[in-house]
């Protein structure tokens, strides 16, 4: 690290290293990685060798999944991809400026945040209810489906508030999520404004907010989307303090520990990767 706060890449460093390795120490560090030993292992995850834009586009795959899959701790990964693109340049000799890894780094991560947005889940359901699969099975697979749906907009609404998204592409989610009246949509509008909404008072959002108190009196729509509408008009009121407090992260010792009723479905240890340790303008998302 230099006096500057920049990690340099050498590209002699790690050329042993097999992709299959790469993979297997990303999953190990990001199975590993808690609040409390951030600063440490997001060095170390600057380190395992990922400086090609195919081995980039792997491991931004699976920083997505684990955020997706562990929604209170969105916010931590989305600092991990903050700090890889803010301090993450080339060895010396190379022109920072015009290729930095971190910015390549940021430029796949938002690509690939605006893919899992525009994915079609309706077909990924029906994928779903067409395999030859136990009541259970299915029901699992569509649980963890729904909870990547939501987690991926919490996750977009991190990464805003690091200043990685500009706001017109926020709107062009909140814009999308609220017309198409879907209840699963209208859910994910939820997390995503219950994340950004206190940065995003800056611009106009009372247009947004008739519409959702118009929702959230239509009974029409379940009990649980108006529900949550109501306490987003809540939360607003109340400068974008939650009605009800949630509950702090949990340590690391406890958050994966827990039994989740549909096996796996709760938590997200990638398998296979030794020391799994519980832890604590456009339509485009690109600049």
């Amino acid at each position: 690290m230099t006096d500057e706060g920049k990690f340099r890449h050498d590209p002699n460093k790690l050329e042993e290293d097999t992709p299959e390795a790469t993979i297997m120490k990303a999953k190990l560090i990001l199975n590993q990685l808690s609040l409390e030993n951030f600063d440490k292992l997001s060095v170390k995850f600057m380190q395992i060798g990922m400086e090609t834009e195919d081995m980039m586009s792997k491991i931004v795959d699976l920083i997505v999944s684990k955020a997706q899959l562990e929604e209170p701790f969105c916010f931590m990964y989305a600092d991990l991809c903050k700090k890889i693109t803010e301090q993450w340049t080339v060895v010396p000799g190379g022109d920072e400026e015009e290729n930095p890894l971190g910015k390549t780094f940021r430029t796949i991560l938002l690509l690939r945040c605006q893919s899992e947005f525009e994915s079609d889940r309706e077909a990924a359901v029906q994928e779903i209810m067409d395999m030859d699969l136990a009541e259970d099975d299915r029901e699992e697979k569509l649980l963890i489906l729904k909870q990547r749906y939501t987690g991926h907009m919490r996750f977009v609404g991190e990464i805003y508030m690091k200043d990685m998204i500009k706001a017109n592409k926020i709107h062009f989610c909140i814009n999308l999520l609220l017309e198409s009246r879907e209840e699963e949509k209208l859910h994910c509008l939820c997390k995503l404004m219950t994340t950004v909404g206190k940065k995003l008072e800056e611009y106009e959002v009372a247009d947004y907010f008739k519409t959702i108190a118009d929702i959230s009196k239509d009974k029409t729509y379940s009990s649980k989307i108006r529900f949550l509408f109501q306490d987003l008009i809540d939360m607003r009121k109340n400068n974008w303090t939650a009605r009800r407090v949630e509950e702090k992260a949990k340590k690391q010792s406890t958050f994966r520990a827990q039994e989740s009723p549909h096996g796996n479905a709760g938590g997200s240890k990638f398998p296979g990767s030794g020391n799994n340790t519980p832890r604590g303008g456009g339509g485009g998302f690109g600049a």
